[in-house]
């Protein structure tokens, strides 16, 4: 700690709860240590305050900081460097010399990952991102540095192996163990995943915006490379708990992956360009920003986690993972973090929901809502719906139903490509369109079911809403709180009422002449009527199939002809019905 002349912590609390925002100097008088501290801590306050209650937080546009993933295999079989001590200096460090190893990107080890540093006595481990076997070949080497001394180079024999071009995790350690003495390889057993940085560069770091404060990571990490992991001498120093290792879990389990941060004091002791020369003493000490990502097992929210005083947290991740299983591969991990943070480009964070190589964006929800617009508009447009209705006006309120339903979903598709939509909301208007459908099925069951005709398109579209044997259904998949499960379940919904548009009848339709009446000869401007019998004879994916009826003729243009109606709908197969045509001959003709 520093030697100050009042505890900042404490002066701070108190000059916030007397809404003081800033101190002035007076003319004359010393300049007090407590004053410029104080000064100090309320802007740094103010500022963070600012940016907690009005922009929240996530990860700003155009970055991916600290974005939680799987390790390749799980962690399971990778291999995983250690310094072998810890040299004086307190400090272990180990890297992979790129340009002197062939080896590298083989066994998993990629510059965005390639270096670690660990103070305190728990020597410095990298781990690598590919599981064996690998695909060596003699000749081709490993340069490690370990504790900023010189490099050690492996180089791999095709005698070291059954077979180099399949080398197994096993033979690969050995190899480099018997090839290094600063550092020491082994298999990985898993537990582990990769916390991802930006390019290496303070510009291109990875950022996550938390309570107010930025954390910033230049590098990838692996959780068990972090300084804190496992590291009680080095969390003691910092006044803050070690990071355990990740348990392989007993039974099926959700755990919170989050980041911790806060600010520590750094002296002279620790970085020695505090001390001016010219003065020879330390005038002041720095604040760094440190942070630890964490893992809180079998807690889902972050508000359960405890909370220590001037630390400050985000969600980073969930891992769920099944009975006994050490590997974290990239399909357990289910991203938490807001993304596209930008309050000058957007009203809302826009729907972005990931687990694995699964993605929901914005794009993607709105197409989802504009497929099912289309659907059921198609199948308006196409007389694809079995409905029978006992009056016109039963058939408006059910045709209206649909449009609404349609309707709804075209609007919230628009919400979602303007970013009007964030997680939350597509979560509760695919609730809302959970019901929207069901009321509809309702609607058409009490009104467009005559006979039966459309009993099994309701039964269908009930058991994709609801659940059935096989069918996961959209009110289920909800009840999960899960996204991608739900968006899931209505593509399914919207492929259910696609299939059959898609199937187009096949056979023919029959139209035989019932009779003529009156079958006396013509005469002008005496009507007379001709009856055709209508036969559906179709495979069809339809109970019933609807055919339209229209009247081309070579008669003169002065005669007249009218239909008795324009469509008829019989059933599919061996179906009739019957329609009249009328014609009245003109004179002159």
């Amino acid at each position: 700690m520093g030697d100050f002349s009042r505890d900042p912590g404490a002066r701070l609390q108190d000059s916030v709860a007397k809404h003081y925002v800033g101190v002035r100097l007076q003319q004359g008088v010393p300049i007090l240590d407590a004053d410029w501290n104080e000064l100090e801590d309320l802007r740094r306050h103010e500022q963070a305050s600012l940016f907690q209650r009005f922009f929240g937080d996530g990860v700003p546009d155009g970055n991916d900081g600290f974005r939680v993933d799987g390790l390749a295999g799980g962690g399971v079989g990778t291999v995983v460097l250690q310094a072998a001590s810890v040299p004086l200096g307190g400090v272990s460090s180990l890297e992979i010399d790129f340009p002197g190893s062939t080896a590298a990107s083989l066994l998993g080890f990629l510059p965005e990952m390639g270096s670690t540093r660990r103070p305190a006595a728990n020597p410095a481990r990298l781990p690598g991102n590919l599981a064996g076997p690998f695909a060596l070949a003699a000749g081709l080497t490993l340069t490690v540095r370990t504790n900023g001394e010189a490099p050690e180079t492996v180089t791999f024999a095709a005698g070291d192996f059954a077979d180099i071009g399949a080398a197994t995790t096993a033979e690969v350690v050995a190899a480099l163990n018997a090839g290094m003495g600063r550092a020491v390889a082994q298999a990985g057993t898993g537990n582990d995943f990769v916390v991802h940085g930006g390019d290496g560069t303070v510009a291109g770091a990875g950022r996550l915006l938390v309570e107010g404060v930025e954390a910033v990571a230049e590098a990838d990490l692996a959780y068990t490379s972090q300084p804190l992991h496992e590291n009680p001498e080095l969390a003691a120093a910092w006044g803050v708990p070690a990071v355990p290792a990740l348990a392989t879990p007993a039974a099926d389990r959700r755990d919170l992956v989050y980041l911790d941060v806060w600010d520590r004091e750094v002296g002279s002791a620790e970085d020695d360009a505090m001390v001016l020369p010219a003065v020879g003493v330390e005038a002041t000490v720095r604040l760094r920003r440190e942070w630890a990502v964490r893992v809180a097992e079998g807690v889902e929210a972050l508000a359960a986690v405890p909370r220590l005083p001037g630390h400050r947290y985000a969600a980073l991740a969930r891992l769920e993972r099944g009975a006994g299983q050490a590997g974290v591969p990239a399909g357990a991990v289910v991203d938490l973090r807001v993304r596209s943070l930008n309050v000058a480009r957007y009203l809302k964070t826009p729907i972005h929901y990931a687990r694995g190589a699964q993605l929901l964006d914005a794009d993607g929800y709105a197409g989802l809502l504009e497929a099912l617009r289309e659907v059921l508009l198609l199948r308006l447009s196409s007389r694809a719906y079995p409905f029978t209705y006992a009056d016109a006006y039963d058939e408006a309120v059910v045709l209206g139903a649909v449009r609404d339903v349609a309707q709804q979903a075209a609007f919230a598709a628009i919400q979602a490509r303007t970013g009007s939509f964030n997680n939350d909301d597509g979560f509760g208007f695919l609730r809302t369109l959970h019901g929207l459908q069901g009321a509809l099925v309702d609607t058409i069951a009490a009104l467009g079911n005559g006979g039966g005709s459309a009993q099994a398109f309701v039964d269908g579209w009930r058991d994709r809403l609801d659940g059935a044997a096989g069918i996961t259904g959209l009110g289920p998949a909800l009840d999960t709180g899960d996204l991608l499960a739900a968006a899931g379940a209505q593509e399914a919904v919207n492929a259910w009422l696609s299939a059959p548009v898609d199937l187009l009848p096949e056979g023919d339709v029959v139209v035989t002449i019932v009779s003529v009446l009156p079958a006396s000869n013509l005469a002008v401007n005496v009507p007379f009527n001709v009856t055709y019998r209508v036969e559906g004879q179709l495979a069809s994916p339809q109970a019933q199939e609807t055919i339209d009826l229209a009247v081309q003729t070579a008669a003169p243009s002065t005669w007249t002809f009218a239909l008795s109606r324009s469509s008829v709908t019989v059933a599919s197969m061996g179906g009739q019905d019957t329609a009249t045509l009328t014609v009245t001959p003109r004179a002159g003709t």
